[in-house]
């Protein structure tokens, strides 16, 4: 719409045009809009064959939490014996915040899985709720944890520098419990991994043992997880 300017001065007879004007364009330019609205491209709604592989990018994000764990747990010690491992220290830590970083935001994209359905950001996000009737239990980051996780990893914030932490490198004023947040991801996981189970069975038998199997090899992984979580209370016992 274009702006309009009108002199204080401006006579009765002219302010009353100007404003019987734009009561005509307002309700003109509304009405464009919501035709626009009206035209837009109606929401695509899943197949069942699209619910199966957005099932397999569900355990794909579990399998990326557990990065950091790949990373202190079984890559890392086999370096630390190499003759240049001091030497590429800067190296080593720059990899360790990468997988810190994939580990929460891949337990923080779980938690966005298992919110109720009304809270998408976009219409093509993916919910529990979409899946074969399940009943989601909501989320399992704490408001605090998952906010710590925005503020710090997934955007670029002032809130390192305000709270007195660095926000590079290795930061010893603040380590999540990341082995735990990512126990509860699986928790949750293997929880709608069960309702899959039930429902596929008779349906489709074939990405029922498929996913069952997935999941016998994610509880593997969870019992090492210990490992992980021995390794971070120590890190916070030294900050």
């Amino acid at each position: 719409m274009p702006s309009v300017w009108i002199a204080g001065a401006a006579n009765s007879a002219g302010a009353l045009f100007v404003f019987s004007w734009i009561q005509q364009v307002l309700p003109d330019h509304q009405q464009k809009a919501t035709d626009k609205d009206m035209s837009a491209k109606p929401q695509r709604l899943p197949t069942d064959e699209d619910k199966i592989r957005a099932i397999r990018l569900l355990y794909n994000r579990l399998h990326r939490a557990f990065t950091l764990y790949h990373w202190a747990c079984q890559i890392l010690p086999m370096l630390t014996d190499h003759p240049q491992c001091q030497e590429a220290c800067v190296a080593i830590v720059t990899v360790k915040n990468a997988c810190v970083e994939t580990t929460l935001l891949s337990v923080r994209d779980i938690d966005d899985f298992f919110r109720p359905q009304g809270r998408r950001a976009h219409e093509h996000d993916l919910r529990a709720t979409d899946f074969y009737g399940f009943q989601s239990p909501g989320p399992f980051l704490s408001a605090a944890e998952r906010e710590s996780i925005n503020q710090r990893i997934a955007h670029l914030t002032f809130s390192p520098i305000w709270t007195g932490t660095s926000g590079l490198g290795s930061d010893p004023t603040y380590n999540w419990d990341s082995a735990e947040l990512v126990e509860r991801a699986a928790r949750a996981v293997f929880a709608f991994m069960d309702h899959l189970d039930t429902e596929l069975s008779s349906k489709r038998p074939a990405d029922a043992d498929e996913f069952r199997m997935v999941k016998t090899v994610f509880e593997r992984g969870l019992k090492d997880l210990e490992a992980l979580a021995a390794i971070e209370r120590r890190a916070r016992a030294k900050a």
